[in-house]
Formats: C-alpha cells, structure tokens, sequence
C-alpha cells in the first residue's frame, strides 16, 4: 500500500440524475449526460472559500452589522467557484459554464445543488485507486 495511490485527484465530473426516476439526465438529441465538473472539498481552493465565508460571517458578528447573504445564497456562489466545467441543457440551449450562470442554475434547481455538494463531499469521487 502507498498513500500516493489514495491521493484526491484535483477534479471529477458528476453526471446529473434526474430528480424523480434517478436515471443518468441526457440530451435528447446526443443522449449525451448533463454533467459538472467540481472540485474537492479537500482541495485548498474550496477550504480558502470555507475560511472566506466563515470569516465573514464572524467579521459580521463582531461589528454587530447583519450579514444580508443567506446561508443558500453562499452555497451557491461556492459550487459555481467550484464548477469548472459543465454541459447543461436549458429551454434547448446550452448554459454557459461561467460563474453568474452557475450560480443562477444552483439558485434555481436546488436538487442539482444538492446532488453538487454530496458529490463535492463524497472523497471517495476524487481518488482513483
């Protein structure tokens, strides 16, 4: 056994299932799945966004100044920052994998937000033994 083999790779591509049969979601002319490409929730860059949003919650608290951005609204801003690729399928156009669309797609499906976060913290998606 060497650790090098349990290492995080540094992304991984989730396919998106469909919220009430559980099936794989696909383009129905490719049949090509919906899929985003996250990052880990090991990875320095998602523990910088963690640190990030409990430092302001804290900075917030100290000041006695209320913090206006939900809890949801944090989440989503962090998984369209951990989102680095994706292929969506929206009112028959393909969304752009930017961090303004991302983010309106996590605030709006919020089943394709949670199926994004248990990925993100599922390790066992990022190491490739």
């Amino acid at each position: 056994m060497d650790l090098m083999r349990l290492k995080p790779v540094e992304g991984a591509t989730l396919e998106l299932l469909d919220p009430v049969t559980g099936y794989v979601l696909t383009c129905d002319e490719h049949k090509k799945p919906f899929t985003l490409t996250l990052i880990s929730a090991d990875s320095e860059k998602w523990q910088g966004m963690v640190n990030n949003n409990i430092d302001k919650m804290l900075d917030a608290r100290k000041s006695g100044k209320k913090d206006n951005q939900s809890t949801s609204e944090r989440a989503c801003e962090m998984l369209a920052r951990a989102t680095t690729d994706c292929y969506i399928i929206e009112n028959k156009v393909r969304v752009p994998c930017d961090y303004e669309e991302l983010k309106r797609v996590y605030s709006s499906y919020k089943w394709i937000r949670e199926q994004a976060e248990a990925f993100i913290n599922d390790r066992a998606n990022f190491i490739k033994s």
